[in-house]
């Protein structure tokens, strides 16, 4: 959901899933209340095609291909378009995510020039010109930020609704937060 993922945590799922001692319904129940049965249950196929003798489908070569691509952690690019497609679902629009991820890269919101530069908090009328300061000083650093300035300049409203179609592919969606709370609070 944030990116994407290497190779190693499969690995160490193909392990956890061979363990004895390991109560496999508790686990399935709790992903089952998580939302997250469907996703599991891909990504089990995908170890099953790696590790053992499964036969590859659409579903498992998409998700094998999206790991490889992914390197360790996931991919710069792909974080933009999470966290795009995260602001989407706040605010209910993709367009609108995307114009305020572009805005927010040279002018990030009060809240987050507050926590850079504590002054903010006992002078906020000076915001205006700490966005000119934040900017004057990262010029010399261009190069270091190029990666994030490029791929947040190519986010645009069809990659993030894309993204999200991928995702409710493979099982997953961004409302797993909200499931979870809701689960947790069915419990109590």
């Amino acid at each position: 959901r944030a990116g994407g993922i290497g190779i190693k945590p499969l690995t160490d799922l193909y392990f956890l899933t061979r363990a004895e001692d390991i109560d496999k319904a508790y686990v399935e129940n709790e992903l089952e209340k998580l939302g997250l049965s469907e996703f599991y249950g891909n990504i089990l196929k995908v170890i099953s095609c790696w590790f053992e003798d499964g036969t590859f489908d659409e579903k498992s070569r998409f998700i094998s291909e999206r790991i490889i691509c992914s390197g360790s952690f996931g991919s710069a690019e792909k974080n933009e378009l999470s966290s795009a497609l995260r602001d989407a679902q706040k605010s209910g629009s993709s367009k609108k995510a995307v114009t305020d991820k572009k805005i927010g890269l040279f002018f990030p919101s009060a809240e987050d020039m507050k926590n850079k530069y504590p002054v903010l908090r006992k002078l906020p009328f000076l915001l205006p010109l700490f966005w000119l300061y934040r900017i004057i000083c990262a010029l010399p650093e261009y190069k270091k930020h190029k990666t994030k300035i490029t791929n947040v300049g190519k986010l645009n409203e069809a990659d993030v609704e894309r993204y999200e179609e991928n995702l409710a592919y493979v099982g997953l969606s961004f409302s797993f937060d909200k499931t979870y709370s809701e689960s947790k609070g069915a419990e109590k």
